[in-house]
């Protein structure tokens, strides 16, 4: 079996094969780099704390997105942060698994919402009305069952060379979730301009 394997490789080799492609591992979109999205939000990026990217909006309020993707208040609940600390690179096993607490802005009684995480695809072309990405998709699964029995799946497509995320999808399992998906309608990238 060996000698045999000793002889695909170099053949698979010469054919042209090549090698996959390496991870996603996380980095906050240049300085300047500008998303719109057709949720009427628009983010230009202006440093990186940590994990978190630091964002203004049209208005020039500051957005802090953990690992690029979550927004760091209410309804996006907290520990993501933490909780993806050894998922990047983001790899074609990669995964990771936490409890993010969402606290009610009433009652201030926390909710604990299991969080899974993983690679969908480490390439995967993405068409959006800002442009074609070749892009790392990730997917996020949440399970609670207080306060409602719900589970529902988050998927990023963040594109490889901006490190902005161009599109979200949410599909609702069971239950509901307040969280919406997005799509780029424009990006702008410093030194490179996607209409």
């Amino acid at each position: 079996m060996r000698a045999l394997l000793l002889l695909i490789l170099p053949i698979a080799f010469l054919a042209g094969c090549t090698p996959p492609p390496p991870p996603w591992a996380f980095n906050c979109p240049a300085t300047n780099a500008l998303v719109r999205y057709d949720d009427g939000r628009t983010y230009r990026f202006v440093r990186r704390d940590g994990n978190a990217c630091i964002a203004k909006d049209a208005q020039e309020q500051e957005h802090r997105l953990v690992w690029g993707m979550i927004e760091e208040r209410g309804l996006e609940g907290r520990g993501h942060a933490e909780g993806l600390n050894g998922f990047f690179p983001a790899a074609a096993s990669a995964q990771s698994r936490y409890e993010a607490t969402v606290t009610s802005e009433g009652s201030g009684i926390r909710y604990a919402f299991p969080t899974m995480w993983r690679t969908v695809a480490v390439v995967e072309r993405v068409e959006t009305p800002a442009g074609n990405f070749q892009a790392t998709v990730l997917e996020r699964r949440v399970m609670a069952q207080a306060p409602n029995d719900q589970s529902f799946v988050i998927r990023y497509w963040i594109d490889r060379a901006s490190n902005l995320v161009v599109k979200r999808t949410v599909e609702i399992e069971r239950g509901s979730t307040l969280l919406r998906g997005y799509t780029a309608q424009a990006v702008e990238i410093p030194d490179q301009r996607r209409p």
